[in-house]
């Protein structure tokens, strides 16, 4: 099951727009025409907003450390086009299509992009705590990103 935010289609139109991977369930600002959310940093604080479960458990959370993505249909090809973090798995990716309102057989392209990527997360958050605390500090708080991720990852199976 999954969290929808603003969904402006009836279910047989397939969806675009942005999701989060938390605690094994798919939460997508998914829509036929604009996505509401320009930014997944938006769309966290409106999950935070709107699901207090999830505000109470993760609201000292960075939207960095969740698995996330974006799914989108090329309207002139009718290809679909998805990005997200790169060990997904043909499970999972299945899912994700599911969400979005496509069939789990359709035909998709995995695009790469580094930004959902483990490596790049850790990267960005190693970057802006290096300036404020000590090395061991720093990859102290790397291991449980990494760990954090790794296991959200686990959970949507």
């Amino acid at each position: 099951m999954a969290t929808r935010i603003r969904i402006k289609s009836n279910d047989a139109v397939r969806l675009s727009g942005l999701y989060f991977i938390i605690d094994g369930m798919i939460h997508i600002d998914g829509t036929s025409g604009e996505v509401k959310h320009n930014s997944h940093i938006n769309f966290f604080r409106s999950l935070m907003e709107y699901i207090p479960e999830l505000k109470e458990k993760y609201s000292t959370y960075s939207y960095l450390e969740f698995p996330r993505g974006m799914i989108m249909r090329d309207p002139t090809s009718n290809k679909i086009i998805m990005s997200g973090p790169d060990n997904l798995s043909e499970k999972q990716i299945k899912k994700i299509l599911h969400e979005f309102k496509y069939n789990s057989n359709a035909s998709y392209e995995f695009e790469y992009d580094e930004h959902y990527t483990l490596k790049y997360i850790v990267s960005t958050i190693r970057k802006k705590l290096k300036k404020r605390y000590s090395k061991d500090m720093v990859d102290l708080e790397i291991m449980e990103v990494e760990e954090f991720f790794t296991n959200q990852m686990k959970m949507f199976n």
